[in-house]
């Protein structure tokens, strides 16, 4: 992408091209508001400067700007130029030259809600995080290296468009041109009024609908998943009690991995000779006694799965959902066992415009590889009841055992509940 940063982070430079960031955002109803409101913010700022756009609501978005920051009348405001390309929510995430990031959240109406930019990714993110956990949207944008769910990476700042609504203007020329339009307009009406007089009435004010907001409890993301200690035990005694039967199967050869995931234990074969379909009847039998199932709808594979069973782990408290990546690998370390670690991100339930729930979530995903019994590891995990197994493969040629998992932490807290 060929985007500069200048020094002072207000401006930013696109193609050659320089726009506006970091303005102080805000929304009125009508021309009238706004007339009265930015005359009182712009004198506190100490600038004339603003830019403004209608949203699709008929009200008024704008932004006051700030000499300080490098901005100027007539510059481009790349938050303003980035929400008419949109006709829906957004969050989106720029990764700049010069290591500098961007941020931008707009709502359904294409107000603009937060217009920031940084010099450090970790910030950038925290604030892409918080977002996150406070706002549901409909369109993710950021970097491919974020690994955000359900979020875009292809969408570029590049042919953007420049029209003067999305420029700032100088509050002291504006007005002057708007005294003129108000004088003509006054006359206007006041020869309308005359002529209408005999059908003039009062209007009645508008009636608006109250928005209810529902509060809910947001329950631990994992409580249906099984206990980590149930998972590996039974995970592993279903791997190695069924092996011989997995070898068993005439005609296919057993791949390398078992796998059990959150409900089930899994071997996959592939065919080498023989018919595809044949499977002796006592294997048939002696699987489904023990409510698994063989699948052979692909003609080159075979697929046999268990259940998976074990105490689940149930809802959490607060007070159990401390999150320290250092603890975490702490206690890994004391026993000699590696473990990798993701970056927090956001998880779970999110609260929304209808539904406002009282705790969001990060999760911290985590991978264990080791060619020790699984079972050692149980102690450990037993010490934190705020972390799931997702999946535990263990390779047959190497003897090793792969174990993956989230651990689960409270999120910010939700500016709307005390």
């Amino acid at each position: 992408m060929d985007i500069s940063i200048d020094q002072d982070i207000g401006v930013v430079t696109v193609k050659g091209k320089k726009y506006a960031v970091n303005l102080i955002w805000n929304i009125v109803e009508n021309e009238e508001d706004f007339i009265e409101v930015i005359k009182v913010e712009t004198e506190q700022l100490g600038s004339n400067l603003f830019c403004k756009m209608a949203h699709l609501e008929g009200g008024i978005c704008y932004g006051l700007a700030d000499v300080s920051l490098g901005h100027s009348s007539g510059m481009s405001v790349l938050p303003a130029v980035i929400s008419s390309l949109f006709d829906s929510s957004l969050i989106g995430a720029w990764h700049l030259d010069n290591d500098v990031w961007y941020i931008i959240a707009i709502d359904s109406t294409r107000s603009i809600l937060i217009d920031k930019a940084f010099y450090k990714e970790d910030e950038a993110f925290d604030k892409f995080s918080s977002i996150q956990n406070h706002m549901s949207c409909s369109e993710i944008i950021c970097p491919a290296s974020w690994d955000w769910e359900n979020s875009k990476s292809n969408f570029i700042l590049d042919n953007l468009p420049d029209k003067k609504q999305y420029k700032i203007i100088s509050r002291k020329l504006n007005f002057q041109f708007k005294f003129l339009l108000y004088i003509l307009a006054f006359s206007l009406a006041i020869t309308i009024a005359f002529y209408l007089k005999s059908n003039f009435h009062i209007k009645k004010p508008k009636k608006y609908n109250t928005h209810e907001v529902i509060e809910k409890y947001n329950p631990f993301p994992a409580e249906n998943d099984i206990l980590p200690r149930y998972f590996i035990k039974n995970c592993q005694n279903t791997i190695l009690e069924y092996l011989p039967v997995a070898f068993s199967l005439p005609g296919y050869r057993l791949n390398d991995a078992a796998v059990c995931t959150v409900k089930s234990v899994n071997f996959t074969l592939t065919r080498l000779f023989g018919s595809s379909d044949y499977i002796p009847k006592n294997i048939k039998s002696f699987i489904k006694n023990q409510d698994g199932y063989i699948d052979i709808s692909d003609e080159n594979f075979a697929k046999i799965t268990l259940p998976l069973q074990g105490k689940k782990i149930g809802d959490i408290d607060d007070a159990n959902m401390s999150l320290s990546l250092n603890n975490i690998h702490k206690m890994f370390d004391n026993a000699f066992i590696r473990i990798q670690t993701s970056n927090k991100r956001p998880c779970g339930i999110k609260s929304d415009y209808n539904t406002v729930y009282n705790r969001s979530f990060v999760c911290v995903k985590f991978r264990i590889a080791t060619k020790y019994n699984p079972e050692l590891l149980i102690p450990i995990f037993d010490k934190n009841r705020n972390l799931t197994i997702k999946k535990m493969s263990y390779n047959i040629s190497a003897s090793s055992w792969l174990i993956e998992g989230v651990y689960f932490g409270i999120g910010q807290k939700n500016p709307n509940n005390n």
